[in-house]
């Protein structure tokens, strides 16, 4: 087994890594889906509740990690932007 020396005598590493799609994976899977307003709530939710709440939580634990976005989101849901 290969050992590994871990700065500062960590055990372990991890990644932590989101992966922020909104509603686009929805509407990209099915053109109708683009009129579903239950879908589209879920995509909002995430951008506007979701990514708030992570970032507070790895602020507060003191964790870095790496955010996967889609341009198309991250137009939508930028601070100028009139994206409910």
């Amino acid at each position: 087994m290969l050992k590994v020396n871990w700065p500062d005598g960590k055990r372990i590493a991890i990644m932590v890594a989101f992966d922020i799609d909104a509603e686009l994976m929805w509407m990209l899977r099915n053109d109708e889906n683009a009129k579903h307003p239950t879908n589209i709530s879920r995509g909002h939710y995430s951008v506007r509740q979701g990514v708030p709440r992570i970032l507070k939580l790895l602020q507060e634990e003191n964790i870095k990690a790496t955010f996967f976005t889609p341009a198309w989101v991250a137009e939508r849901a930028g601070p100028d932007s009139r994206h409910p």
